[in-house]
């Protein structure tokens, strides 16, 4: 079972908007995520395996205008996933995993848990080049 079709817009685009809605309930001004390099690489992968156009291959952007009154921005998109956590444990910034991120049927997660290590050991820095490339 492909747990990506379980809506009309999928798992990922039914978490999308949970979450953009509960931004919108926060309502603060400006939005910080820590999405990162690696997570930018998974976009640009699974767009293009989606056979997405121009505008999705261009991933997420550094900043998106969520509404007249809120903007996210995405501060890290250039900082790796191993930079990030080789900085938590040398600071001791403590982090929860959310249990989902190991299920593979996700296919942002087979991406991550799959595909991207077989990339890795042709491509050193595939996360990086993918990421640029958008």
């Amino acid at each position: 079972m492909n747990r990506d079709d379980t809506s009309g817009q999928g798992i990922e685009g039914a978490a999308r908007a949970a979450r953009y809605a509960a931004f919108a309930e926060f309502g603060g001004p400006s939005v910080f995520a820590a999405q990162h390099a690696d997570d930018q690489a998974e976009t640009v992968l699974h767009q293009l395996l989606r056979g997405t156009g121009l505008a999705g291959l261009a991933a997420m952007g550094e900043l998106r205008v969520l509404s007249a009154a809120q903007t996210l921005y995405r501060p890290l998109l250039n900082v790796s996933r191993a930079d990030i956590e080789a900085y938590a444990a040398a600071n001791r910034v403590a982090h929860v995993a959310d249990e989902s991120n190991a299920d593979t049927t996700y296919t942002r997660n087979f991406l991550r848990h799959e595909v991207m290590p077989l990339l890795y050991t042709r491509f050193p820095h595939a996360d990086h080049s993918l990421a640029r490339a958008a």
